[in-house]
């Protein structure tokens, strides 16, 4: 009688798959109970993506024979196949307890369970695989892949490097070592990393793609853009590309051009809330409120929960000058993603005041949230709340703030840390305006609500010397990690541009950057007392020596608004919410003028437009 299961074996040597299964089948026949006859069976089936059946033939070779390790491994490979995930980790499981050092069982367990989304116990089955054999491609590329989705991009670079080393002509190696490097902001690096694979010939959308990234995190826009462009003749439904060129286009100025690729993003991912924000977004950026309120209420009605596009509405409502709208969407601060450093919730053992609570004879808490300006800001709310009745109003403000809010009437400061007093209610600073309902209206707008110390004063007037014409302060920058600096910061270059003669010009910056400093440099009659601001109240005595203070949207434009003082604000064509739009007044600050870009990016005409105005002005005593 032929031996069948040799028969299927020398087949399966010759590459006959087909006439191998048939031996094999007849080996079953022949000999049902042995479980080998049943694995070989499985295996050629599984070969032949017959899944269901090859699961069944191995099903009963472990019914025959429980320990042979390769009938658990392939039924593992079978499941898989069919979907069939927890049971191929079941599977893969049992595989590795009888031989624990087979590195593709841990390898392709790994797999399964990341399919499932245990990405934890996925990376660890990835490193057992590397454990038993150390320059196992495929695990090396997924244990750095999966480390660089999981934004651990340190660890993913490891891997990345390994793998480069045990096999330096892998293109995915170096992709991923470019990934990770962008990741650590490595950008040079990273785009080294892309050359590399591209000067050997590849040319796909998805390197492009990357590479792009690495170019727009460098800031060089029009190169990134080319470079979103090219992996869309590669593949042009590339959403990520598309939204990419999209955003590109926002940095360059050209709403319009983004507006259309948020367009063709959003058909391609009808109900995708991040493609339906970015349309939303472009739309607001480029002036079109009422358009991009339509898209974001749309999206919201598939996306109720969605943070972002709740902030889209609350930003679009407060430009527009709609304050009760805006105020109710601008509680959703907490969870958007896309506010660059996200706002952290103060934290207190307290109920929040929403407005609704009775504060008569109560005490609250008011806590500072984000920046230094906001705080300056709002704490005018503090004179609403004893108005209302609080017999305690308590000001949580960092140390750059104390000195100064320290004259605030009817106020005790806390420092953060400190043992709180017995507080019943607290509430965050830029929630005050939704929890009273704030309209423009009812914005308290008495000023100053802030003040300077005389005898400091005094002490900068000394310093000041004789007055040389009109004294003007100038701030041409704020915050460099702020989300906006880009657009809301110049150089104090672009400032003195044709500064008149009649003006003496005094820094109001504590912080001064290197191209600025060499300005400085540069122009001695520019008085610079950086050094000499410790503290917001040293900037307040300082403010109030000057005849007009000259501003970009940053702390000191809000610290010389809550002091009453002339201000001239210098904004963006894309303002802050808290500046609206078209108009050259604020409701937060009455002795505040606003200077708009008429244009994109358009510094030049509102530097000329403010320094022909200051020289026009009469030369008057501060």
């Amino acid at each position: 009688m032929p031996d069948w299961k040799k028969k299927g074996n020398a087949f399966l040597a010759e590459g006959n798959l087909d006439a191998a299964v048939d031996c094999y089948r007849l080996a079953v026949q022949q000999n049902p109970d042995d479980a080998y006859a049943h694995l070989n069976l499985g295996f050629g089936l599984v070969e032949q993506e017959k899944f269901e059946e090859a699961a069944d033939s191995l099903r009963a070779s472990i019914v025959i024979d429980a320990g042979i390790f390769d009938s658990h491994y392939l039924l593992g490979k079978s499941l898989t196949s069919r979907g069939l995930l927890t049971e191929a980790v079941a599977s893969f499981g049992e595989a590795i307890s009888l031989n624990p050092g087979f590195e593709i069982g841990h390898w392709d367990m790994g797999r399964a369970l990341e399919r499932l989304g245990q990405t934890d116990a996925a990376l660890d089955a990835y490193r057992q695989a590397l454990v038993h054999k150390p320059d196992l491609a495929e695990a090396l590329v997924d244990v750095s892949r999966l480390s660089i989705e999981r934004e651990e991009y340190a660890e993913g670079l490891v891997w990345a490097d390994r793998l480069k080393t045990v096999d330096p002509s892998n293109d995915a190696g170096e992709m991923l070592r470019a990934q990770a490097l962008w990741g650590l902001e490595r950008y040079e690096e990273a785009l080294r990393a892309t050359d590399v694979v591209m000067q050997r010939g590849r040319d796909d959308a998805r390197t492009w793609l990357a590479r792009g990234d690495i170019l727009f995190a460098l800031q060089r826009n029009d190169d990134a853009l080319v470079a979103y462009e090219s992996a869309l003749e590669r593949d042009p439904d590339l959403v990520e590309a598309i939204t990419n060129c999209g955003t590109t286009l926002l940095k360059l100025g050209r709403g319009e051009s983004a507006i259309a690729f948020f367009h063709r993003a959003s058909s391609l991912k009808a109900d995708d809330p991040r493609a339906l924000y970015n349309l939303a977004f472009s739309l607001m950026s480029s002036g079109e409120y009422r358009g991009s309120l339509d898209i974001a209420e749309r999206a919201l009605s598939l996306h109720p929960q969605d943070p972002d596009l709740h902030w889209n509405k609350a930003t679009c409502h407060l430009l527009l000058g709609e304050l009760e709208h805006g105020w109710v969407e601008h509680e959703w601060r907490w969870k958007a993603t896309v506010l660059g450093s996200k706002p952290v919730k103060p934290d207190f053992p307290l109920p929040m005041w929403t407005g609704q609570q009775q504060l008569h004879g109560k005490s609250i808490l008011i806590a500072h949230e984000q920046g230094l300006g906001d705080s300056i800001q709002f704490v005018r709310y503090t004179s609403l709340l004893r108005r209302a009745g609080a017999a305690n109003v308590y000001v949580q403000a960092p140390p750059a703030l104390q000195p100064l809010f320290d004259g605030i009437e009817g106020c005790q400061l806390l420092v953060e840390g400190d043992l709180l007093p017995h507080i019943d209610f607290y509430c965050p600073m830029l929630s005050l305006p939704f929890a009273f309902g704030t309209t423009l209206a009812t914005i308290p707008a008495s000023v100053p609500y802030l003040g300077s110390n005389i005898d400091q004063q005094n002490a900068w007037r000394a310093r000041l010397g004789a007055r040389r014409g009109l004294r003007v302060g100038l701030a041409w920058s704020g915050n460099v990690n702020h989300q906006n600096d880009r657009n809301r910061s110049i150089s104090l270059e672009e400032m003195l541009d044709h500064a008149p003669a009649n003006c003496q010009f005094v820094s109001l910056q504590k912080d001064v950057r290197e191209q600025d400093q060499r300005t400085l440099d540069e122009h001695p009659n520019l008085l610079n007392f950086a050094s000499e601001l410790h503290s917001f109240a040293d900037t307040a005595a300082l403010v109030a020596c000057m005849d007009v203070i000259v501003s970009v949207d940053t702390s000191v434009a809000h610290l010389a608004g809550a002091m009453g003082r002339p201000l001239w604000i210098l904004l963006p064509h894309q303002p802050d919410w808290r500046w609206m739009l078209n108009r050259e007044d604020s409701p937060w600050y009455p002795s505040a003028r606003l200077f708009r870009q008429p244009t994109v990016n358009d510094w030049v005409s509102v530097v000329q437009r403010v320094m022909a105005e200051l020289e026009s002005l009469p030369v008057t005593p501060a």
